[in-house]
């Protein structure tokens, strides 16, 4: 324990619990298929309040007792405490990533170690735009965990200025700044969770007040003593702490907009067993037993250590990989982590000669397989794996590039108008020899369906999307009905908007949750809002080509996909042929039923409809839905067709063009 600080085992006890409910949150370990521990991550949180607690008490102690405080010192400590386990395990996994990843991911990986030795991993995994959950289930991020390594080490670059600064000038304020610095952080948290959940997640002035949490009881304690004297209170309330906890480990989970108010009771439950904890109190007694504190002890090498090896090994029994990351633990607590802290001045190997040279070994590395494309080769991989590695996401248009200012009179006008769904189809149209004969204009917008006189809105805090509105939707109607004889090519993820959920499979796949929704200032129910902006345009002759929903996966498919290639590389192509990768098609019909009622409750001689689930779903395989056939995938994520996916819906459009002209 550093020297300005004294030890207390029931931190370390608190620190096992965090770990193990993180390593139980990832192992996703279920008992008569309910899942335990799914608020498991909130051991992260945790650990963030026991770090803005020690460090706090060790910066002001330091000045306490010696009337100043070395930066230098106190990097250099943090140094030995983080960076050799951290450099290990990187170390350890690279080879390994060598092998089982393919080139794209490997890419990614080695970006994620770059990024993590710079301590902006936080910033690197927000911006891949994902969340926390589902960056677990469409990439290969064996170090996603470290975003929270990111936000301990930029607090400890800042706050120790911040304490220094505030002790020296503003000392009799010290608690109020801290107070405030917590509410604040907590109320931009929870604004956060309901408007920015992803960058929410991912940043220390969201997280800031979890650090401060632990900053505050570190302050108080060392300006009058901790209030533990109380039997009675050092006996409830660390009960009642370890009851806030266990319930949020139970009964939280990654559906929940999170860090927010929410995340109080688990901060208040942590602080309960920091502040009010004795050597009699019965929980500083369960946390002090030998076994719970070498845990405690072993725990930050147990945190690094876990995700890797769950991730490069999926295919592996995760009781064996449990084991395994335990005594990969144990080892490197006792060889590396233990040693750099005690031996750092005394030691040939032990010293910043080696955390300096392993850092330039492990940037050097990385920075060779960006730069080389992950050492790319397509004659090592079958197709459909070439397929996923060129990340063959849009067809690239080379040819006019859509612009509705341009108007040839000679031709009549398709339109095509939708969210991110028909923005694909957009691309394959563009360069369609048969379109060439029309003015082809584009309206679509990410997440926006056409809904006349709707707003897209937040669904908590009630905020407009200034990109998909009822102005917006007013300038789609006039543009549709701007010229006679056009065709409006219209679609999108429409269960989404009705249902205002995203797609659970029911089968293991879940999609990120949904936090958006569509208003109308009428009352009217988007059901109705969408019969009746299709009825109003068919009504004033305009020609519709009405596109159903895809059927969504609830997984990535081309992450499934490269999980079956990773651990079968030898039969690859005969496994993915005799157990294709399908979704339940009588799930998905549950999922979308009131969308397609709505559809199919529209009769009109001008409407054209084209049904991707009848392609999809139920033609090769009973009650199922294909992803792939033997040479290419149809899907590019869990929602969007791939361009072969496109192409046939595509085809279908052009054969419903040809049909309106020859009426």
């Amino acid at each position: 324990m550093n020297k300005f600080s004294y030890y207390r085992p029931e931190i370390d006890g608190l620190r096992a619990l965090a770990v193990i409910a993180v390593i139980f949150y990832h192992a996703e370990f279920s008992l008569f298929d309910l899942k335990l521990l799914t608020g498991g991550f909130i051991g992260v949180d945790i650990f963030f309040v026991i770090s803005g607690y020690l460090i706090t008490k060790i910066i002001l102690n330091e000045i306490k007792i010696t009337g100043k405080f070395s930066f230098i010192n106190f990097y250099k400590r943090r140094a030995r405490r983080i960076l050799p386990a951290l450099f290990f395990v990187i170390l350890c996994s690279f080879p390994f990533a060598y092998y089982y990843l393919v080139p794209n991911f490997f890419v990614d990986y080695s970006k994620s170690i770059i990024s993590s030795l710079g301590f902006v991993s936080n910033f690197y995994f927000w911006s891949l735009g994902y969340g926390y959950d589902q960056l677990q289930t469409v990439r290969f991020q064996p170090f996603l965990h470290t975003w929270s390594l990111s936000i301990e080490e930029q607090f400890y670059v800042f706050f120790p200025m911040f304490l220094i600064f505030i002790s020296k000038y503003l000392k009799k304020y010290l608690t109020l700044i801290i107070i405030t610095g917590l509410i604040a952080s907590l109320i931009i948290a929870d604004w956060g969770s309901q408007t920015h959940a992803s960058f929410n997640f991912y940043i220390l002035p969201t997280r800031g007040w979890e650090l401060l949490a632990g900053s505050i009881l570190a302050n108080i304690e060392i300006k009058y003593g901790r209030n533990s004297s109380n039997i009675l209170l050092s006996q409830i309330f660390p009960i009642l702490g370890l009851f806030l906890i266990i319930h949020s480990l139970f009964f939280y989970n990654d559906e929940m907009f999170l860090p927010s108010f929410y995340t109080l009771s688990p901060i208040i439950g942590v602080c309960l067993i920091l502040w009010f904890c004795n050597q009699n109190s019965l929980i500083t007694k369960m946390f002090s037993n030998k076994y719970v504190v070498g845990l405690g002890l072993i725990s930050y090498s147990l945190y690094l250590w876990h995700l890797p090896i769950f991730v490069l090994f999926s295919n592996v029994n995760i009781t064996y990989l449990i084991v395994i990351t335990f005594l990969l633990s144990i080892f490197s607590y006792f060889v590396i982590e233990k040693p750099f802290r005690k031996k750092f001045f005394k030691s040939k190997f032990y010293n910043l000669k080696t955390l300096i040279i392993s850092s330039f070994i492990i940037l050097l590395l990385n920075c060779m397989v960006i730069y080389k494309n992950g050492f790319y080769d397509s004659t090592r991989y079958p197709n459909i794996i070439n397929e996923i590695i060129a990340k063959q996401i849009f067809v690239k248009s080379p040819a006019k590039i859509v612009n509705p200012k341009i108007d040839n009179p000679n031709k009549n006008n398709i339109y095509i108008a939708g969210d991110s769904h028909m923005y694909q189809l957009t691309r394959m149209l563009n360069v369609n020899p048969k379109i060439a004969e029309y003015d082809l204009y584009e309206f679509n917008f990410s997440g926006c369906y056409y809904i006349y006189d709707f707003d897209k809105i937040q669904k908590y805090s009630l905020k407009v999307q200034d990109y998909c509105n009822r102005e917006t939707q007013a300038k789609r109607r006039k543009e549709f009905l701007s010229k006679e004889n056009s065709i409006l090519i219209m679609g999108g993820r429409l269960p989404v908007y009705i249902s205002g959920e995203r797609y659970d499979n029911g089968e293991g796949g879940k999609e990120q949750r949904e936090w958006l929704t569509f208003k109308n200032s009428r009352n009217l129910t988007i059901a109705k809002g969408i019969r009746n902006s299709i009825i109003d345009l068919l009504n004033h002759d305009l020609k519709i080509i009405l596109i159903y929903p895809v059927p969504p996966t609830g997984f990535h498919v081309h992450k499934k996909i490269l999980d079956i290639y990773l651990w079968n590389k030898n039969n690859f192509e005969d496994v993915l042929k005799n157990k294709p990768i399908t979704t339940s098609y009588e799930n998905f019909m549950k999922y979308a039923e009131e969308s397609l009622a709505v559809l199919d409750s529209i009769h009109h001689p001008n409407l054209y409809k084209i049904f991707p689930h009848k392609i999809f779903c139920d033609i090769k395989i009973k009650n199922r839905c294909i992803t792939h056939d033997n040479k290419n995938i149809l899907y590019k994520d869990n929602n969007h067709l791939s361009p072969i996916g496109v192409k046939i819906i595509e085809d279908l459009i052009i054969e419903k063009i040809y049909k309106i002209e020859n009426k």
